[in-house]
């Protein structure tokens, strides 16, 4: 056994272990800016304020809807 696989080993590291999906958190970071920038679009717009804050709660409830299908693919994905 090579060191890199006693490492691997040693803290429990497999293809299928969530140290694995630490590589998609950028994709979460994406999905939460794009978010952001669309509430400041709609905040900056000459709507009336109800219609905004509908509006925005929309925008944080499709960001987390997105990022629970993305959670829920990969963990199908890794757990066969």
């Amino acid at each position: 056994m090579n060191l890199e696989e006693e490492i691997e080993q040693s803290i429990g590291y497999t293809e299928r272990s969530p140290l694995w999906l630490s590589g998609f958190l950028p994709l979460g970071v994406l999905i939460g800016v794009l978010g952001s920038l669309g509430s400041l679009q709609i905040a900056r717009s000459r709507m009336a304020t109800v219609v905004k804050v509908v509006l925005m709660i929309g925008v944080g409830v499709l960001c987390y809807v997105v990022d629970l299908i993305i959670v829920g693919v990969l963990y199908a994905v890794t757990h066969p």
